[in-house]
């Protein structure tokens, strides 16, 4: 894919997402939806520390939700460092518009995007997911293919196609994980770091795949693995979220700051 043609793709998506955009009801921003990174969780700390790496500028990011979490921690992170630009992908309509003025009002250096990282016909069937023991239901996979299905494409190698990041933070769906990790080596290979949200359902397949590689390209420099309940959100301990960020083994390296309990 050539740049150009990349250019020409988002184009017409970017027409699909104007559309989408005006037919979506106007809701008034929320602070930080349910699920979503507290600023002073040990995971959000390291994503942080992560953003202020030399090699790291524009940021993207699969999955916005409400943009009071991640979205904002890597905001702020750039906003501090004083360059740099998060891109957040958003497929749903609402929470898109919401994520956006949540932006805009904090002031935060982000390009809210209304896109479904995935095609539709990049969704793994139900049969695909029983197989590989995931026994969440077929209508919440359903639900996800429809939503990929509103955009008709996915952005993510036109993104990468025309722009150079950083960081790519992988928090889309519960089913896209898979094809959003082939389209980052596939397309976005350029990138130096990588972290994952959600490793105990999103992106389980990609931490094993990274964890069993026999010639690994990438090392996992910091998991957080606790989802106790008392802990969730709280601004001191875990972010209740199995999480992981990665770096590729030919990049120059610090060891990270660590987070006592």
């Amino acid at each position: 894919m050539t740049e150009s043609e990349a250019a020409i793709a988002l184009s017409k998506q970017q027409a699909r997402s104007d559309q989408l955009e005006n037919e979506a009801p106007n809701k008034p921003p929320e602070t930080r939806g349910a699920g979503e990174y507290d600023p002073n969780c040990r995971a959000a700390m390291v994503l942080t520390w992560a953003i202020n790496r030399p090699e790291v500028t524009d940021v993207l990011e699969i999955g916005a939700s409400f943009g009071g979490g991640s979205t904002a921690v890597f905001g702020r992170a750039l906003k501090a460092k004083g360059k740099g630009e998060v891109w957040s992908m958003e497929a749903v309509p609402v929470k898109f518009k919401q994520a956006r003025q949540y932006n805009l009002n904090e002031g935060l250096p982000s390009k809210l995007l209304l896109a479904s990282a995935v095609a539709p016909e990049e969704m793994p069937t139900h049969e695909e997911r029983l197989a590989a023991g995931d026994t969440r239901p077929a209508d919440w996979l359903k639900g996800e293919v429809s939503v990929a299905t509103l955009h008709g494409m996915g952005s993510m190698p036109h993104l990468c196609a025309t722009h150079h990041f950083g960081l790519i933070f992988v928090d889309g769906g519960a089913f896209t994980g898979p094809a959003e990790w082939k389209a980052i080596n596939k397309y976005c290979s350029a990138v130096p770091w990588v972290a994952l949200d959600d490793t105990h359902a999103k992106t389980i397949d990609i931490l094993v795949e990274l964890q069993n590689d026999p010639n690994p390209q990438w090392e996992v420099v910091y998991e957080e693995l606790s989802t106790r309940d008392k802990e969730l959100y709280d601004g001191v301990g875990e972010s209740g979220l199995l999480n992981a960020t990665s770096r590729r083994q030919d990049r120059p390296f610090i060891i990270p700051p660590s987070y006592p309990s």
